[in-house]
């Protein structure tokens, strides 16, 4: 009986190395196959994210309060509400804050609430670094308002004032603060918060971790 002799490649050593990439390439896929049907297979989650500002279109179509339309959404469906940045300008549009030219390089700003002018302060104090606002806001703006009288609107108290020295073109037109209907009505409904943060070209370092930081405390 004769002995079958094995077959014997021959293989040059350009063709052995083109054999070693393929192998390499081949196990490579096969990982890389593994590895996604495993995150795939932990996570079947689909993230359906609502912009705040057409939440707050949305409320006003159809006549329901940003935090029960939130409410509505969630049920829906929805796992995160994306909420912008607003400005001084928004805020008075909406009648959060009244905004006077004071003197000839003043401001004067009247807040719905006294809480809405602390943050404001705070912004103010981060996105304009320098920026001149009175130590003493609650008499500096009592003091004003009797030598020179202003209409206030009756919710409007004198401990929700500033006097900020400043361009009121500039301060009303710059994004300051997450929107506060966008983030009560995240909250509200036990929405997931993400902030969309305006990038402004002037806007200092310090400015920027400020928008980040107070992101993060809104629970973003």
């Amino acid at each position: 009986m004769k002995k079958v002799k094995p077959i014997m490649f021959d293989f040059s050593r350009s063709e052995k190395v083109l054999l070693v990439l393929m192998v390499i390439g081949l196990v490579g896929a096969v990982q890389v196959g593994l590895d996604r049907h495993e995150v795939e297979s932990a996570n079947r989650n689909v993230e359906i994210i609502v912009d705040g500002r057409d939440l707050l279109t949305l409320s006003n179509a159809v006549g329901l309060s940003p935090v029960d339309t939130a409410q509505r959404l969630k049920g829906a469906g929805a796992t995160c509400l994306a909420a912008s940045e607003i400005s001084l300008g928004e805020l008075e549009r909406r009648g959060s804050v009244t905004l006077l030219v004071w003197e000839e390089d003043k401001v004067f700003l009247s807040f719905a609430d006294s809480a809405l002018a602390e943050a404001a302060k705070d912004a103010l104090m981060k996105r304009f670094p320098g920026v001149e606002i009175s130590l003493s806001l609650i008499q500096t703006a009592k003091d004003a308002a009797q030598r020179r009288p202003i209409a206030i609107p009756p919710s409007q108290k004198m401990d929700s004032c500033l006097i900020v020295k400043g361009n009121l073109e500039l301060l009303k037109e710059t994004a300051l603060l997450l929107d506060p209907e966008q983030v009560k009505a995240a909250q509200a409904a036990n929405l997931r918060l993400a902030a969309r943060l305006i990038n402004t070209a002037f806007f200092e370092p310090e400015s920027i971790t400020f928008a980040l930081s107070a992101a993060e405390q809104a629970g973003a």
